[in-house]
C-alpha cells in the first residue's frame, strides 16, 4: 500500500505560493504532492484553490474558517449544535475537493465556544481561574500538570465529547467523509491528550478514525511519562489511524524544561520523526501530512528521504 504524502496549507499565505510549491516539488523532487485544507482558509481563499481538486486528502475543521472551533466537549446544546453544523460544512468542503477525510480537534473542558484564532485562544486559557488555573504547570502556553487528565472536569467533558463524536462521525459519513479525531497537546482545556483516550474512543463506534499528530504525542509523552514509540504502536493497533500530522518541536525534560507545540521544520527539534515515519511505512499508514509552519520544500525533501531510507 502506498503512503500518500502531503502538506497542510497552513504554511501558505496565498494561492500563488501553493502553485510555486507544486512547481518546485515537480522540478526539484520529481514529486506530486497532496494537500490538507487548513482551518485558516476562508471562502474566497478556498474558491481560489480550485486547481487543487483531486490533490486534497483531507481538511482540518473548521473549513472554511470560522470564528470558533467545534467544541464537542461542551454541555451547552447550542454550542454542540453549532459545532455539528461546522463539521457538516467542513465535510462538504473536503468532499468538493475530492478528499475523504476530515481532521477534527475533538473538544475542550469548556462549555463555551472556543476561539479558532490562536492568540485569542491562548489569552482565554491564561485568563481561566479556579480548578483550571491551579493545574497549569508552565504558564507560557498554559501547559498542564501531569494530573490534569485525572481531574473530574477533564473526565466529564471527555465523556461529553465521546458521545457527541459518535454523532459527528455519522454526519460526516452522510457526506461520504471519514471523521479523524486528532490527539491534542497537553494544555489546560484540551481533551484527548492521552493515547488511551483515542483507543477507548475507537471502541465506541466503527465510524470514528484517528489523525495521529506526532508533535502533540511527543509533548504528551514527556509530561505523562509514556514511551513515544509504544504509544504510536498501541494507537496504530486499533486499525483506525487514517491520517498523521508530521511536525517537529524542541520540547524536552531534564536539566532544561522546554515544552512548546512549535510546528517547526522537520529536523529542528527533538521529535523522533524518522523513527515514527519508518513505523508508519511498515504499518502501511496511507496519509501523512506535513503540518509545519515553515520551509515546505525542505520539509518535503526530508520526509521523502526518510521514507526512502530503510
Amino acid at each position: 500500500m502506498t503512503t500518500n504524502i502531503g502538506l497542510s496549507l497552513i504554511v501558505f499565505k496565498n494561492p500563488e505560493e501553493v502553485k510555486d510549491f507544486i512547481r518546485a516539488s515537480q522540478e526539484l523532487l520529481d514529486f506530486e504532492p497532496f494537500f490538507e485544507l487548513s482551518y485558516h482558509l476562508d471562502v474566497d481563499f478556498l474558491e481560489s484553490l480550485s486547481f487543487l481538486k483531486g490533490r486534497v486528502l483531507s481538511a482540518h475543521a473548521p473549513c472554511p474558517s470560522q470564528v470558533y472551533f467545534p467544541n464537542l466537549g461542551s454541555r451547552d446544546p447550542q454550542v454542540v449544535r453549532e459545532s455539528f453544523e461546522i463539521i457538516r460544512k467542513s465535510a462538504q468542503t473536503v468532499s468538493s475537493f475530492g478528499g475523504s477525510n476530515l481532521v477534527l480537534h475533538p473538544g475542550y473542558t469548556l462549555d463555551d465556544a472556543v476561539c479558532a484564532e490562536e492568540v485569542k485562544r491562548k489569552k482565554i486559557m491564561e485568563s481561566l481561574g479556579g480548578v483550571e488555573q491551579s493545574l497549569v504547570w508552565i504558564k507560557e502556553g498554559s501547559v498542564c500538570k501531569p494530573s490534569y487528565c485525572e481531574t473530574q472536569v477533564y473526565k466529564t467533558h471527555l465523556h461529553e465529547a465521546t458521545s457527541n463524536l459518535q454523532k459527528a462521525a455519522l454526519i460526516c459519513k452522510e457526506e461520504g467523509v471519514q471523521l479523524c479525531v486528532e490527539n491534542l497537546n497537553p494544555r489546560i482545556t484540551y481533551l484527548f491528550q492521552l493515547p488511551e483516550d483515542l483507543i477507548n474512543l475507537t471502541r465506541k463506534t466503527e465510524d470514528l478514525f484517528i489523525c495521529l499528530d506526532i508533535g502533540h504525542l511527543w509533548i504528551s509523552s514527556l509530561i505523562y511519562q509514556f514511551d513515544f514509540m509504544d504509544a504510536i504502536d498501541n494507537i496504530c493497533r486499533t486499525g483506525r489511524v487514517l491520517m498523521s500530522h508530521i511536525h517537529d518541536n524542541r520540547s524536552t525534560l531534564g536539566n532544561t524544561i522546554y515544552l512548546a507545540d512549535e510546528h517547526d521544520q522537520i529536523g529542528n527539534g527533538n521529535v523522533p520523526v524518522e523513527k515514527a515515519l519508518r513505523f508508519f511505512k511498515k504499518r502501511c499508514l496511507t496519509n501523512c501530512i506535513i503540518e509545519s509552519n515553515a520551509s515546505p520544500i525542505e520539509n518535503l525533501k526530508r520526509i521523502l528521504r526518510m521514507f526512502l531510507n530503510d
